[in-house]
């Protein structure tokens, strides 16, 4: 096999692509109706406290716009509530609501079920590599921009 340096990052795309692509036919074949991006900002409110919207839009590289309608899908799905801020009543902090716990859980078991079997064929010592690669983009990403 060839190795070119200069390819990874379209592999990488390419790779991300599918996984995004094997994720959102899971999602839509699901009764869950639910969409990518609806289960991104899902899992953001449940891995970080007191979110806002402008939050979520730093946090994605996203427009408050986009983000607001977003939001507002998964709050007419009452999967999200906004809860107005104790010290800035101008700031709404985001919550999931219970019935958006139990979703998240069902689409996080999706999420899993399509790597598992995206990742069946590979073997274990190549995904410990790539794991470990990917550890290192990240951390060293992270300790040259987090400051």
């Amino acid at each position: 096999m060839n190795f070119d340096r200069n390819e990874i990052g379209l592999q990488l795309a390419g790779t991300l692509k599918i996984f995004g692509k094997e994720i959102h036919m899971a999602f839509n074949k699901s009764d869950l109706n639910i969409t990518l991006e609806q289960f991104v900002v899902l899992n953001a409110l449940n891995n970080h406290e007191n979110l806002t919207q402008q939050d979520l839009a730093v946090m994605f590289s996203k427009d408050k716009s986009g983000i607001l309608r977003t939001i507002d899908g998964l709050q007419k799905k009452k999967l999200v509530v906004r809860i107005t801020d104790d010290l800035d009543k101008r700031k709404k902090i985001l919550m999931l609501t219970k019935p958006g716990v139990e979703i998240l859980k069902k689409l996080i078991e999706l999420e899993m079920n399509t790597f598992q079997n995206l990742l069946k064929n590979i073997p274990d010592q190549n995904l410990q590599i790539l794991s470990e690669t990917l550890l290192l983009i990240t951390k060293d990403y992270s300790k040259n921009t987090i400051k």
